[in-house]
């Protein structure tokens, strides 16, 4: 991958190699973004109903 890399950097003929890495690195960072926001999303929920899960638990066996 690096050597077709720098190939292409010393090749400046080639029209189509800087949109063709600007659009992938474009649907990278947005695939990553996408990823992280759905992670952080779904640990914060889970963090929340956690939090949640244990009170009720500490209230339940509290008041019995």
């Amino acid at each position: 991958m690096l050597p077709s890399f720098i190939r292409r950097r010393q090749r400046p003929e080639d029209p189509l190699a800087p949109d063709r890495k600007n659009w992938a690195d474009e649907l990278m960072t947005r695939l990553l973004f996408v990823i992280f926001m759905v992670f952080g999303a779904g640990g914060f929920l889970m963090f929340l109903g956690g939090s949640l899960i244990s009170r009720l638990s500490v209230s339940i066996t509290s008041t019995s």
